[in-house]
């Protein structure tokens, strides 16, 4: 190979990476794994490609971000005027990849105990706030009504399609209201088996299972533990007769 090709192709290669890193990403809404982080990313006008980041913490302690992406960067202001905070949004194969190129800067943005870059997963059909909402607000009145057999079909299936982007406390909630739908329908055996994750805690004090957690999480765990134990003896004083 002669130089001047050589330096074509170190050129291309350049110019392809270059390409690949500004890839904008596309519109829509997006949730993490265990449902800690939530993306909006929307085309307004004037204001062209923006985006909201709302991401959660331990104890309470969250980020809050929006503004403008250009060429799949958004450039937003911190105390240090010559240091923004730098964000990149990389499109994968299952969403987007939120990355901050400079930490010390996007900290401002977020509590001490929260963060918010990673994967936020495009959900499923069914799975988006409000159509989670949505369904809760179906069961709800199904289960009010008495209707059990298609309140257990519709929070199963929010639980069996969502439970990826579900964030732990509403996940907990979730179980509860199948497990109790299950016993109205006589399933006591499926009650415990929905219950399962919380049967070690549920056999402790509520004050002995959330000793190590800090305050606000302890209250948010406390009331999944407090249904969940209900919940159990209910299914299991069933089973026992």
């Amino acid at each position: 190979m002669n130089k001047n090709a050589a330096v074509l192709v170190i050129g291309l290669f350049v110019s392809s990476h270059g390409i690949a890193q500004n890839v904008m990403p596309p519109i829509g809404n997006y949730i993490t794994e265990g449902g800690w982080g939530n993306l909006s990313i929307q085309q307004k006008k004037p204001e062209g490609i923006v985006f909201e980041i709302h991401s959660f913490g331990a104890n309470a302690h969250s980020c809050q971000l929006e503004g403008e992406i250009r060429n799949g960067r958004a450039t937003l202001e911190s105390s240090d005027k010559e240091k923004p905070c730098l964000i990149d949004f990389q499109p994968s194969s299952r969403g987007v990849n939120v990355v901050p190129q400079t930490l010390q800067e996007c900290r401002e943005y977020c509590g001490m105990r929260a963060g918010f870059d990673g994967l936020y997963l495009k959900p499923v059909r069914g799975c988006e706030n409000i159509d989670r909402q949505a369904t809760k607000d179906k069961f709800k009145h199904l289960y009010d009504s008495k209707n059990y057999r298609d309140a257990r079909l519709t929070i199963e299936t929010l639980l069996n399609s969502c439970s990826t982007t579900l964030g732990q406390y509403e996940l907990g909630a979730i179980r509860n209201d199948l497990a109790i739908t299950q016993y109205h329908l006589g399933d006591f055996s499926g009650c415990l088996n929905t219950l399962e994750p919380y049967a070690k805690d549920a056999a402790m004090t509520t004050n002995d299972a959330v000793k190590d957690y800090p305050p606000a999480d302890a209250e948010a765990y406390s009331g999944i533990l407090d249904a969940a134990r209900t919940n159990i003896n209910l299914c299991h004083k069933k089973l026992r007769k």
